[in-house]
């Protein structure tokens, strides 16, 4: 979400903090909305690249455990 804010636009911002501001849980609507917010600001590639980094990582250090 702190990438989807960097990128998104004041307007954008807004309604983000807008959407986060209901109680949880968040309502389908919401959470369909925020998606949509995250794919029209590309964030999504970027998040799951990030995630696949940290995976290969793990598996990198786990390998390298004795017995594992």
């Amino acid at each position: 979400m702190a990438l989807a804010f960097e990128r998104a636009s004041p307007k954008v911002r807004g309604e983000l903090d807008d959407l986060f501001a209901a109680p949880a849980p968040l309502a389908a609507e919401s959470v369909e909305r925020i998606r949509g917010i995250l794919d029209e600001l590309e964030v999504r590639p970027a998040i799951e690249a990030e995630i696949a980094d940290h995976r290969d990582r793990a598996m990198r250090l786990l390998r390298g455990i004795p017995g594992s």
